[in-house]
């Protein structure tokens, strides 16, 4: 059985883009005409928010080749698409976030795939229809609908046809956007929770926050428990000590522990193209606060109306530090006489292969990196804990203070943590698991500014300015 047979039927074939339902067999589903257009079409609306060369440049394109990788592996006839088809039947995925990652590189990686087959495919349909007919002119007629030169230039240009494996990977590809077709604005994923999410486990979901609020309990727990006997017993107080102990540590990592603890920030944050600002200030009572500038990692620009932006370029956070991280910050700040210090981490530029290393690699890495030393002082402080502690960790509990505090409103505890929209926040703290523990570190906090506005998803008519302050 041919893929492509040459019959009376090819005419039908060909017009069957201007209405026909797509056949539906579901062990051998043929490619006609029809599908590759429409394929085609959805192929290019994938590129209407980023390109596939700002992906590449940006690292995201080869997150994508490692995802689809990795399903392959999966799959018995190393079939990416048919193992994500496979796990949607099923709901296999350990969160939602991993779902949608997946979905997001197999739609790219098959876009890609259609954009370059596609020309080649109907240059064969073509060559085998003679022109002055009307089915050839429907053809073309169908073809100048996407408006592209690029279309017709690679139609020119396509001078042998398709291999066995291009036409299969190609058939493939066709078929997987026909099912899961793109979504490059997010409307359907930020609007609409499926159905198979309503019926999920929770127990499933947001793993990963989950793991963290799992140790900020048990340490708030922790701390309950040696209250009994020490009051003023603080958690964080006590790994701080920890981290001054290890002899290990010098005092340029300390600063890095002590502003994570102060500020929940990202690790990715230190990177050296973003970096984190420490500034002694006065204050008109003729007191000294510390104010700290953050250089956000989950950020971008709004492209349309329809796509928002994210996150916050930077945000400042002033402190009256009392925490004994915080007056440890300023008295180095003292000491160097000078009132300002820059944070950064230095990650390599290149692999060891010598590859060109993309920002998100070099980001992780540096989150790795202080990962590994957190956690090591956790397991120093807390030999008895059965969760390790993380730089996230210490974000979730600086949101969880800012909401237990009670003064601070949703949009200064976005702004805060960097975020562009209140429901953000939902994720991070545990307001039940902070009460009956002091809220002091949370009185630190002076004021905090931001440079987005903050949107209300559940408020309709709430006035956005274009910087957010909010002031204590």
């Amino acid at each position: 059985m041919t893929l492509f047979p040459i019959s009376q039927s090819e005419p039908e074939d060909i017009f069957k883009f201007l209405g026909a339902d797509p056949p539906s067999i579901p062990e051998e589903q043929p490619l006609t005409v029809r599908d590759s257009f429409k394929a085609y079409e959805l192929a290019c609306q994938t590129s209407a928010v980023f390109s596939p060369e700002d992906l590449a440049i940006s690292g995201t394109w080869q997150k994508y080749e490692r995802r689809a990788a990795a399903l392959a592996r999966a799959h018995h006839k190393r079939d990416p698409f048919a193992k994500f088809l496979e796990r949607l039947r099923m709901n296999d995925w350990p969160t939602r976030n991993s779902r949608q990652a997946d979905r997001s590189a197999l739609v790219r990686l098959a876009s890609r795939d259609i954009l370059q087959f596609a020309p080649i495919y109907w240059k064969e349909k073509l060559t085998k229809l003679e022109r002055d007919t009307g089915t050839y002119k429907a053809f073309v007629e169908a073809i100048e609908r996407f408006h592209s030169a690029d279309v017709c230039t690679q139609i020119e240009n396509a001078n042998a046809p398709l291999s066995e494996e291009d036409r299969h990977q190609f058939k493939i590809a066709v078929h997987f956007l026909l099912q899961v077709p793109p979504d490059p604005f997010h409307t359907k994923l930020s609007q609409h929770q499926s159905l198979i999410d309503k019926q999920a486990d929770p127990k499933t979901s947001r793993k990963g926050h989950r793991s963290v609020k799992n140790t900020l309990t048990a340490l708030n727990q922790h701390a309950r428990r040696k209250m009994n006997a020490r009051p003023d017993y603080d958690w964080r107080n006590h790994f701080w000590m920890t981290t001054l102990r290890d002899s290990y540590i010098d005092d340029h990592r300390r600063a890095f522990i002590a502003a994570l603890m102060l500020t929940g920030c990202r690790p990715a944050e230190f990177s050296e193209e973003l970096g984190v600002d420490l500034l002694l200030q006065s204050r008109p009572e003729g007191s000294t606060c510390l104010s700290i500038t953050i250089a956000g990692a989950k950020t971008m620009q709004p492209m349309t109306g329809e796509l928002a932006g994210k996150g916050q370029n930077f945000r400042s956070i002033k402190f009256n530090c009392a925490a004994p991280e915080g007056q440890w910050l300023m008295d180095a700040l003292n000491l160097a006489e000078q009132p300002r210090m820059r944070l950064t981490l230095p990650s390599p530029s290149l692999s060891e292969s010598g590859a060109h290393l993309p920002t998100t690699e070099r980001h992780r890495r540096i989150s790795a990196s202080l990962g590994k030393l957190v956690t090591r002082i956790g397991k120093a402080a807390f030999p008895r804990l059965r969760h390790n502690v993380t730089p996230y960790v210490f974000r979730h509990a600086f949101a969880a203070d800012m909401k237990t505090a009670g003064h601070f409103d949703s949009e200064m505890i976005a702004q805060a943590l960097g975020h562009q929209s209140t429901r953000t926040q939902e994720s991070y703290g545990l307001v039940s698991g902070t009460r009956g523990l002091s809220t002091a570190r949370a009185q630190q906090v002076i004021n905090v500014t931001a440079t987005s506005p903050i949107r209300y998803p559940d408020r309709d008519n709430h006035m956005n300015g274009s910087i957010c302050n909010g002031k204590i």
